[in-house]
């Protein structure tokens, strides 16, 4: 990210001495702050960072003033002295956090306001009773991350996970890109559960959201829904580990990931074709009150032949299922929306399905199923709609308490649901506000999160509320076995037990991915990894719920594969550097080289260390499975199915790994005509970057 130039231009202790003494910081306390041309008072002010300007001035949704001194007076900088967010107006950006040489500068001056906000009362000396129940500070159009991780806070799982499973330390030998962001979240999470504080400022996960993810930086409204998506991608990005061949998992997934089944008929050959994908939320659209009321009417119609033909008996058939579990009322139902999701519908117009059979686009039927239900069910109402221009559906979603999907499952059974947090959207698709309410644990209370703002609330007066995102709990067969520490012990999986302990089903114990061959633990992994139980009860758990091997009675790491370790770590650094400093070379010279994402996935999991069980090294370059002789396969998606590279980090995997074949393209799509050859000011590697390269072979040839 490009450093703002303006930033040179303010010293730190000039902005100790304003700020830190003196009527500003006596009326930042007392919120008697006031615009220098209005009547506008926090938290709508802007501060001007010049050294020598004590202007403070109205933002650009009330009457612009800041804006307006800006143009007379040239000083770009201000900074809001209750979110802490500092803005340029000249660069229209706000500034961050980085790894820079202003980074001492920039967190001087946000402690001068963060003290300030700590000595406005803000801890009410550790109540036990405040455990979860404790705001978070808006920073400027922040309302749609903080309802999102107030909801996330209160997911048993993820709540007790970074609390008490999560170690930093384990990772910080891995190359994860979006680790600081990991750190943050898990930091916010246990002063949300400290009982410590009535509200606080999420500043340093906001800061780390932004160097994560550009997207959210600035004071724009970005939608709840979006944000949950990302963030969630980002974290198990960073915590996944391998728990079988090609096959990952983290506490996001175990916790949220569901399998859902569609299938598409061509109604000319009848051919089915079926896909199973991962969800990590469902959206639902909002059926019409006459769709809503047909689902509940019976037409003896559609048992006719030609019904049947146009798969509407599947409805009916469907709709004998689930009636029993809708209560009858006329509004529109959850009920409704989740049926609506998974009825057969038809492809037809822009929407034809690709028939292999028929080698055309065709009309087709296309149906839902869910085939594994997730531990925790996240709903997302369809409310925004965007055709030309955009609306909100404003319509009341009736939802309940316990939520029921055994006949939406491909094989009914018991699957029942409890809510446990939902997201509600104020105002239109142009700006509004987002809140939360929450299911708290411990207490059995629900709670209202309005930033910083926290009530107690009955649980009817959720169930009343226009629901956008809703959080649903998969219901525990009773109360599970503590684990204890009686003799005779061995060990297990700390991350199993958090599991067993908080989600309804836990899986099987699997540890492979923590143990080497010698049965020891690997060297990026430490002792906490393991608890200690009683042998018995362990043997007991193994029965009920399987597990991938044995556990070990002893957690210690292994010194033979330490050593080993450190061989490779030496490589991954050098080479790591090495390939993060070709792709970022400037200008971009083309060709594209396209590389399958199947074989960079691979070389990211070797320098993350995560070698799994055929040690992980990338081996050759493997173009080959992109192509079928010497075609291009069909159906090939940019990012899921292949990358592009420059030519420098191309040239770079030829002399380390070899393989191929070579793929160039001008543009980043595979369908395209090969690229013609390309006259080029730099050479495709330096001097520095083949000696980089050599000394990684050396490396290799020790192995």
């Amino acid at each position: 990210m490009e450093i703002c130039p303006h930033l040179s231009g303010i010293t730190l202790n000039k902005q100790l001495s304003k700020f830190s003494q003196g009527r500003v910081k006596d009326q930042i306390e007392t919120s008697t702050l006031f615009c220098d041309a209005c009547s506008i008072g926090l938290p709508s002010l802007w501060l001007c960072l010049n050294d020598n300007c004590n202007f403070v001035g109205c933002g650009r949704y009330q009457n612009k003033h800041s804006m307006m001194h800006f143009q007379n007076s040239k000083h770009p900088l201000y900074i809001n002295p209750r979110s802490c967010m500092i803005w340029c107006l000249d660069c229209d950006t706000e500034i961050i956090d980085g790894e820079n040489e202003y980074q001492e500068k920039l967190r001087g001056i946000r402690a001068i306001f963060s003290k300030q906000e700590e000595e406005n009362g803000n801890r009410p000396n550790g109540s036990p009773e405040n455990k979860g129940k404790i705001g978070l500070k808006n920073l400027g159009n922040t309302c749609y991350m903080n309802s999102v991780l107030q909801c996330l806070s209160n997911v048993r799982a993820i709540q007790r996970y970074f609390r008490k499973v999560f170690v930093a330390e384990d990772f910080k030998d891995s190359e994860v890109p979006d680790f600081s962001l990991v750190v943050k979240f898990a930091e916010l999470i246990r002063l949300l559960w400290s009982g410590s504080y009535t509200s606080l400022s999420p500043r340093d996960f906001l800061s780390s959201l932004h160097r994560s993810c550009p997207f959210f930086i600035g004071m724009g409204q970005h939608d709840s829904q979006e944000f949950l998506r990302i963030f969630l991608d980002k974290v198990h990005e960073s915590l996944k580990h391998q728990y079988m061949n090609a096959a990952y998992r983290s506490i996001i997934s175990d916790t949220f990931k569901s399998n859902i089944e569609s299938k598409v008929t061509c109604l000319t050959c009848r051919t089915s074709y079926i896909k199973i994908e991962d969800y990590y939320d469902i959206a639902l659209q909002i059926p019409s009150q006459q769709e809503s009321e047909d689902f509940r009417k019976y037409d003896s119609q559609l048992l006719s032949p030609a019904e049947r033909v146009k798969f509407n008996t599947e409805k009916q058939n469907m709709w004998r299922k689930i009636s029993k579990v809708f209560s009858g009322d006329s509004v529109v139902t959850l009920y409704d929306c989740i049926l609506n999701f998974c009825l057969p519908e038809q492809l037809k117009g822009d929407d034809k399905f690709m028939c292999e059979n028929c080698n055309k686009k065709t009309k087709s039927m296309r149906e839902f199923r869910i085939v594994n239900p997730p531990n925790v069910l996240v709903l997302v109402i369809k409310r925004f709609k965007f055709m030309g221009i955009g609306s909100k559906v404003s319509t009341y979603i009736k939802f309940p308490k316990e939520l029921d999907l055994r006949y939406f499952l491909q094989k009914p059974k018991s699957c029942v649901y409890h809510l446990n947090g939902m997201v509600q959207h104020f105002g239109g698709v142009g700006g509004g506000h987002y809140i939360s309410y929450c299911h708290n644990y411990r207490t059995n209370i629900w709670h209202e999160f309005d930033d910083s703002r926290v009530r107690q609330v009955p649980e009817s007066y959720v169930l009343d509320q226009e629901a956008y995102i809703l959080f649903y709990q998969k219901s525990m067969p009773g109360l599970r076995e503590k684990a204890t520490s009686q003799e005779p012990c061995m060990y297990i999986p700390t991350y199993w037990l958090n599991k067993y302990y908080t989600l309804s089903d836990p899986g099987e114990i699997y540890q492979k991915y923590l143990l080497c061959p010698h049965m020891k633990l690997k060297p990026i992994y430490g002792a906490a990894e393991y608890t200690r139980m009683n042998a018995n009860q362990l043997l007991n758990f193994m029965s009920n719920y399987s597990s991938d091997t044995g556990s070990p009675e002893i957690v210690q790491k292994c010194e033979r594969c330490e050593q080993d370790f450190y061989k490779i770590d030496n490589r991954i650094e050098k080479e790591f550097e090495l390939m993060t400093n070709l792709n970022a070379i400037k200008p971009f010279e083309g060709p594209w080289y396209i590389i399958s994402a199947e074989w960079l996935n691979k070389w990211k999991r070797f320098c993350s260390h995560d070698i799994g069980e055929d040690n992980g090294y990338p081996g050759p370059v493997d173009n080959s499975v992109m192509f079928e002789g010497n075609s291009v396969k069909k159906g090939l998606e940019k990012q899921k199915h292949y990358r592009g590279v420059n030519r420098h980090v191309w040239y770079a995997f030829m002399e380390i790994y070899g393989g191929g074949p070579t793929v160039c393209r001008q543009i980043l799509d595979i369908y395209t005509a090969p690229s013609m050859e390309v006259k080029c000011s730099t050479l495709d590697l330096s001097d520095e970057a083949m000696q980089s390269i050599r000394a990684i072979k050396s490396i290799i040839r020790l192995q």
